[in-house]
């Protein structure tokens, strides 16, 4: 688990395990955005490995993104969202198939609605994607501009639609996701 500002809640809470399964945690002493983030976990992550933001609470599961990447080399789960919304985020164009062409972070004049959700299944060439990354002018290692590198070295990369998602950056982004997790906890408590 990538841990940065207030690591020490987070290890509080989740301790060396999570029901059962260890918990390695990697420190992000800079904030330099996610793909030097992805960058930290390299020497942990040995294959394709699913990364989900932890400011991101879904409803359901994340299997279907998982799933995904038995018929493409990996998958972002996607939304669509107002143009306005857009251009707070990852923009991702595709192809007729849901196939990603392209990403664009936080463009002033989105080419479409459909955005990043923050769970990505990714291949370990990723971590060689961002290690190819230049800083964008807000000095971040753009994760998106690394799956645009994949995707323009040919790889397949598929679109999922997860459940409801609460993007969590509000007190009230903190009470819905409370909702939402405790709406979950009752019916799915074995899903992942």
């Amino acid at each position: 688990m990538i841990v940065g500002y207030e690591a020490v809640q987070t290890v509080d809470r989740f301790g060396d395990a999570f029901e059962g399964t260890p918990i390695t945690y990697v420190h992000q002493r800079e904030r330099l955005g996610l793909g030097h983030a992805v960058l930290q976990a390299e020497p942990h992550v040995d294959g394709t490995f699913l990364l989900v933001n932890g400011d991101n609470v879904f409803a359901g599961s994340v299997a279907p993104a998982i799933e995904a990447v038995e018929e493409a080399d990996a998958a972002l789960a996607v939304e669509e969202v107002s143009p306005e919304v857009a251009t707070t985020t990852g923009v991702i164009e595709t192809d007729e198939r849901g196939r990603v062409t392209g990403l664009v972070e936080k463009p002033a004049e989105p080419s479409s609605t459909l955005v990043t959700t923050g769970c990505y299944v990714l291949p370990p060439d990723a971590f060689h994607a961002c290690a190819l990354l230049r800083p964008s002018a807000e000095g971040e290692y753009q994760l998106s501009e690394a799956v645009g590198l994949l995707v323009r070295a040919g790889y397949d990369v598929a679109t999922v639609r997860l459940g409801e998602r609460v993007n969590v950056n509000t007190p009230a982004d903190v009470e819905r996701a409370s909702e939402l997790v405790r709406e979950e906890s009752g019916t799915n408590r074995n899903r992942l």
